[in-house]
């Protein structure tokens, strides 16, 4: 829409004489304007109509208008970088060390990559939003702070050998920070509806600055051997089993290691010799205690486990497993095992009898010696604890413990909070003779905000050949929302069947949900029997932790999927893979379903898209935008390639003069590079170099300007053939051929109004005739030039009475006042 310098003020003179249209005062006021501040606006024009110089171009003001929005957002973006280093920069910081150019370790900027070539808005905004977070938390936990924005930081990787520190300096952090918040402009400007195709490109300008910055240097590495003691494997509650009295240091203010119970448990079920191990079940309070060794003496062998420092809590030391050989003892089919379990021990307190905290990574033999951490004799003094066990087992050789089963029946695996849960139990026993056992079910209740295990009972139980029974053990209210654990065993003849399981407790009113909050495809063009990993993040609103399970269908195939669990109000990624791809065009789907167990408790979030696998020396992907255009306008090609291997993998020969051509040239690739419309018309024909193995490239390209509705075609032809002095291909190469459609709708128009004057009355041949002259006014919403050749009205819309004799609508052409209208522009009849 162009305004000339006299229709400006022509447009300004009308202002100041009758005022705002009302529409334009309609539209002001929804917008939040008041009377006073509409008033003072139409002042102004009034003050200044004779100032107005020049033309005016509404399109040249919107986009220049959308640009400073953008421009104004990095200077915000720089203000932010500024307050961020005066937050943690010192006065005079350092220089930043040398080293290795390397990836950064920390942060990553492939979910950034995939949004730019995917153009997909949301995943855009939400990725670099999240990139942002990453590079925040690493400022902020920064080591050093270098001059001109670096920091320095490290990692520490610790496994069975050692502990490995490495050190890194990241000389552009700041840099980083202010580029993504850049990008982060950008990014929403798209997403509130920026139609302007040279953003994207803006975009991957400003991605691939981002890239630069976010290179690290390794400064140095390091190795400290480290090993770590073998830790008790922790169990949610002591079982039951017969209990001596508690052994616990004398001390108040030394931590207490409390024995809660010594239990035989058989190993497997071969007749001769029979295998067991020994379980010592403990509970740990008031700090850490360290247990240098635990040796368990059957009399014929021994054994010893170094279980190194023990944290607050309950767990469980197991032996490895011991033998025994068949006895027959009074004739009965039973065997007894026994033996001494020695604990050398002592608790971790200082000087004045003070708990201490020692990284429960360290080893024993860092916290054995009193002189390194300067405790006195009274303080390190070692405590040993020896108890008998004895043990029978059953030597009834048809009993097949596979056949024997418990399971835990809740009355409800889901449930509304302040509603109660009835616990029973299902045991199963499948044996040709009968079984004699001691059942006990333990689960998580509400404490406070929290939760702790209980025991809700258990009692004896002899259950006869092929017999199944169910034993209601409890009821338990649940007053706050949570997922709350059960576990539940029965033990018999030496031998233990167990359950587990949970249940679910939610608000009526929870305003929580799982969704998909983006998808990260990589490779997004594969070559044929490639491995392709779908990086699925998922976000969780809910106030409690939830299982899912995740799908990916190929073609409407399951290819992988996984049970996850994602904490409350969090975030969580999960990589789901289709190995091997197959060539083609696919078709891929995702979805989530909240799970409890075994249960499906449905479907929470979908997510698909398209992907094509490629068995030539490159992939190519060619879509057009927008799909879809009212009236007509301008199209834009978007041309990804992914260059599979080098074509300059080859070996010489002489008697080919191919090699000789290859060896002249720069290690780049030359794509031969052509789009037609359906009538074969060539609309670009172009060469384009990539470098040779580049990866994926995308290209932007500007398209024609269709006028006129109906369904257009356009293909893609793409060769990297290398061609002769004369024009022909030597024969070294692929094509690969891609098509697009686009279709134009017939115009519409938008914000049409009319304006009216008073009725007129006459007498034509004994009739009252009213006659009213009307002027409408319409916009042309599209990118190219109206030609107005004519103007219907539908008379059905036009009000009349009982007493109206006739309605008649004249529209001469004379009266088109406009009958060209811009794109943009307002026409007038």
């Amino acid at each position: 829409m162009d305004y000339s310098e006299d229709e400006l003020k022509d447009m300004a003179r009308e202002i100041a004489q009758n005022g705002l249209p009302d529409e334009v005062v309609d539209e002001l006021r929804s917008s939040g304007w008041n009377d006073e501040e509409i008033k003072a606006l139409e002042e102004y024009i009034k003050e200044n109509t004779d100032s107005i110089t020049g033309s005016f171009s509404m399109s040249a003001f919107l986009q220049a208008l959308s640009d400073s929005f953008i421009f104004t957002g990095w200077k915000y973006a720089k203000y932010e970088t500024w307050a961020v280093e005066r937050e943690f920069w010192p006065a005079s910081p350092s220089q930043a060390p040398s080293g290795t150019l390397t990836s950064n370790p920390l942060v990553s900027t492939s979910s950034i990559r995939s949004a730019i070539i995917n153009q997909n808005p949301n995943s855009l905004v939400y990725a670099v939003r999240s990139t942002k977070s990453d590079v925040v938390d690493t400022i902020y936990s920064a080591s050093i702070y270098y001059s001109n924005g670096g920091i320095g930081f490290s990692m520490v990787t610790i496994d069975s050998r050692g502990k490995t520190v490495r050190r890194y300096s990241w000389e552009n952090a700041l840099k980083a920070y202010r580029t993504l918040g850049e990008l982060y402009t950008i990014a929403v400007a798209i997403e509130k509806g920026n139609s302007n195709p040279e953003l994207w490109g803006l975009a991957r300008q400003k991605y691939d600055e981002l890239e630069e910055y976010m290179k690290v240097r390794l400064v140095s590495t390091s190795f400290t051997p480290n090993p770590s003691p073998p830790r008790p494997r922790p169990m949610p509650t002591p079982l039951h089993l017969s209990t001596p009295e508690p052994l616990t240091s004398t001390s108040s203010q030394e931590p207490v290691f409390r024995i809660n119970a010594v239990r035989v448990v058989r190993a497997s079920h071969d007749a001769n010799p029979i295998k067991y191990h020994v379980a010592i079940d403990y509970t740990v309070s008031g700090g850490q205690v360290v247990v240098y060794n635990v040796t368990f003496n059957t009399g014929s062998e021994e054994q010893a486990v170094t279980p190194g420092i023990l944290d607050p809590g309950s767990g469980t030391i197991e032996s490895g497993n011991l033998t025994t050989s068949v006895g027959v003892l009074d004739g009965s089919l039973k065997v007894k095992v026994s033996g001494i379990v020695t604990i050398t021990y002592r608790p971790v307190t200082g000087p004045g009898g003070e708990n201490v905290v020692i990284k429960s990574t360290s080893s024993v033999e860092s916290v054995s010696e009193p002189a390194t951490l300067d405790y006195g004799d009274e303080t390190t003094s070692i405590r040993v604890i020896k108890l008998e066990y004895t043990g029978t087992f059953d030597l009834i050789s048809q009993l097949d413990p596979e056949k024997v089963k418990v399971k835990v029946m809740p009355s409800k695996d889901v449930a509304e909070v302040g509603d109660s849960i009835t616990f029973r139990l299902r045991i199963e026993n499948g044996n040709t003779l009968p079984v004699r056992g001691y059942y006990t079910l333990y689960a998580q209740v509400p404490d406070g905000s929290g939760k702790r295990t209980v025991r809700l009972g258990g009692g004896k139980l002899t259950l006869g050949a092929n017999k199944e029974t169910e034993v209601t053990v409890s009821t338990v209210p649940y007053p706050e929302p949570g997922r709350y654990e059960y576990f539940a065993v029965f033990s018999y003849a030496g031998f233990q069947a167990e359950d587990r399981g949970s249940v679910l407790v939610q608000r009526e009113d929870d305003p929580g949900k799982v969704y998909i909050e983006g998808v990260e495809v990589d490779p997004d063009l594969p070559k044929e029997y490639e491995t392709v990993n779908f990086t699925v993040t998922l976000g969780n609103t809910y106030p409690t932790a939830e299982d899912l399970k995740i799908a990916l269908y190929i073609d409407g195939r399951v290819v992988d999927q996984k049970s996850v669990e994602i904490l409350a109000n969090s975030e969580n990624k999960v990589v789901l893979r289709w190995y091997s791809a197959e060539k083609g065009d696919h078709h891929y789907y995702i979805e989530v379903n909240r799970t409890l167990g075994d249960i499906n408790l449905g479907k929470v979030d979908t997510y698909s898209g398209n992907i094509t696998a490629f068995d030539g020396d490159f992939g190519v992907s060619f879509t057009v935008w927008p799909r879809t255009l009212d009236g007509g306008g301008r199209v834009w090609f978007t041309l990804k390639l992914r260059v599979y291997h080098s074509k300059y993998d080859f070996k010489d020969n002489s008697n080919d003069p191919l090699p000789d051509i290859l060896m002249s040239t720069s290690p780049t690739v030359t794509y031969h590079i052509k789009i037609v419309d359906q009538n074969g018309i060539v609309i670009k024909n172009f060469n384009y170099d990539i470098p040779d193995k580049a990866g994926v490239y995308t290209l932007w390209i500007s398209g024609p300007i269709l006028y006129r509705t109906g369904n257009y075609t356009f293909k893609l032809v793409v060769d990297d053939f290398i061609y002769n002095e004369e024009g022909k291909p030597l024969g070294l190469g692929t094509e690969e051929q891609r098509e697009a459609k686009v279709e134009v709708t017939p115009p519409t128009t938008k914000k049409a109004f009319m304006g009216c004057d008073n009725m007129k009355l006459s007498a034509e041949k004994g009739n009252l005739v009213l006659d009213m002259k009307c002027e409408v006014y319409f916009t042309n919403p599209t990118d190219v030039e109206w030609n107005i050749t004519r103007i219907d009205i539908d008379p059905s819309r036009i009000l009349a009475t009982e007493r109206t004799k006739d309605v008649t609508i004249g529209i001469p052409a004379e009266t088109i006042i406009t009958r060209k209208v811009a794109p943009g522009g307002v026409g007038e009849f």
